[in-house]
């Protein structure tokens, strides 16, 4: 394999590592609007490995099992869903939204409806990230911060509960990502 100067794969030979794919799944029922995220279940539980979590503007979450194109689990916000991820064994998933709350919702009880706000924002919740080694939720707004929240706390209502930790940054959150205990956070102006 060729090599660039900094031991990356040349062109040539990155682009032989991409593959087109043999088929495709059109899933059997899409949301209504605009998906904004989707997601596969990174839980080592094989039972899980073959669910897709869907956002969509029209303010649904759902988590579809791939081999059987069925919807598994469908939920509901009050706005547009921006951001939603799995929790740390599969077992619930988070979203967040245009309504300005960061939902959790339990997989295996209740297959629909709403979830249970663990916390609010000021302004609408672009993204979420589960961050597994510290087992935090942790979400970005255009309200320019982001917050860590403990999943494992009960809520405190209907506001949900006060955030483990906020972080006031200079620009609104459009995009992260956490691996370990790194957060990398894209900004609005390119900040």
């Amino acid at each position: 394999r060729e090599t660039t100067g900094a031991g990356l794969p040349d062109t040539a030979s990155r682009m032989s590592l991409v593959r087109a794919p043999t088929q495709g799944l059109e899933l059997a029922s899409p949301p209504n609007d605009g998906v904004t995220s989707v997601s596969f279940c990174r839980s080592g539980n094989q039972s899980l490995a073959d669910l897709l979590l869907v956002s969509s503007w029209d303010k649904t979450l759902s988590v579809h099992s791939v081999s059987s194109n069925t919807i598994r689990y469908s939920f509901l916000h009050e706005g547009p869903v921006l951001d939603a991820c799995f929790g740390r064994e599969g077992t619930e998933v988070f979203s967040a939204g245009l309504d300005k709350t960061v939902v959790r919702h339990a997989l295996g009880s209740e297959p629909t409806g709403h979830g249970e706000t663990i916390g609010t924002h000021d302004q609408p919740v672009k993204c979420l990230c589960y961050a597994a080694d510290n087992d935090l939720l942790v979400s970005g707004s255009w309200d320019k911060t982001v917050r860590a929240w403990d999943p494992r706390q009960p809520s405190a209502g209907p506001e949900g509960s006060k955030p483990a930790a906020k972080l006031p940054l200079p620009g609104k959150v459009f995009s992260m990502d956490s691996h370990g205990h790194r957060l990398l956070g894209a900004l609005a102006e390119r900040k």
